[in-house]
């Protein structure tokens, strides 16, 4: 990416012609702990560990030319309710999930009177995922290897019909009467099967084991009366 650049929600700051005007730093997000000072005997806190982290928080000023045109579409994009994804110069590795939390004014900082400078506060979701990775294809078995420290919770299509059998790191999980394909979504612990822009819930059509997430390093993986699809999801702090 170019110094500068971002592309936010499928925005590129090319097409709207818009900068990041400064470096900014994305803070590592804190883990979510409790301290339990009052615990009776204990000579020191008693550590409670939520096993997650907390959002992230940071601000990005951008520069808009031609700003009539192009500063409401920066800001019908930052308006989305929701996670979206983002890119920036900074780290163009990595895809951040983010959302803006306070109202954006707009800033004529110069005598331009086309040239318009906002400052936007962001919340991050802790994860930061890596780009240009492509999907995996297992046939039969392979080993799947995870390049971040942290696990990851993929998106899994398995493609066939009838019975179908998964097994990820010695853990199965069992597939009835598959019409085509079924989904099974890591994040959302979730599994189904879209077609023609409808979503059927699969889930009474497998065995309710834990959703397989891939550890770091080498995981192995087999597949029985399907081909198996991976979208790996790696992902770090």
């Amino acid at each position: 990416m170019k110094n500068g650049s971002f592309i936010i929600n499928g925005l590129a700051s090319e097409s709207v012609h818009a900068v990041i005007t400064k470096w900014f730093d994305i803070p590592r997000p804190a883990r979510k702990i409790t301290l339990n000072a009052d615990a009776v005997g204990a000579d020191r806190a008693i550590i409670v560990d939520e096993q997650s982290y907390a959002n992230r928080e940071f601000e990005v000023t951008i520069g808009v030319w031609e700003a009539s045109t192009n500063l409401p579409k920066l800001l019908n994009t930052l308006d989305s309710g929701g996670y979206i994804d983002a890119r920036f110069y900074t780290d163009p590795d990595y895809t951040y999930q983010v959302i803006s939390t306070a109202e954006i004014a707009a800033e004529r900082p110069g005598k331009s009177v086309d040239y318009r400078e906002v400052t936007v506060k962001f919340s991050a979701a802790p994860y930061k995922y890596l780009n240009g990775v492509q999907a995996i294809t297992v046939a039969d078995s392979a080993t799947v290897t995870n390049p971040e420290a942290y696990v990851a919770k993929p998106l899994l299509t398995l493609a066939g019909t009838g019975d179908m059998t998964l097994i990820v790191n010695g853990h199965t999980i069992s597939f009835k009467s598959i019409e085509s394909e079924i989904a099974l979504d890591c994040a959302l612990q979730d599994a189904y099967r879209e077609a023609s822009g409808v979503i059927y819930n699969l889930n009474a059509q497998m065995s309710h084991s834990a959703y397989p997430m891939l550890k770091p390093g080498a995981n192995a993986v087999a597949v029985t009366g399907a081909k198996l699809t991976i979208e790996p999801r790696w992902r770090t702090l």
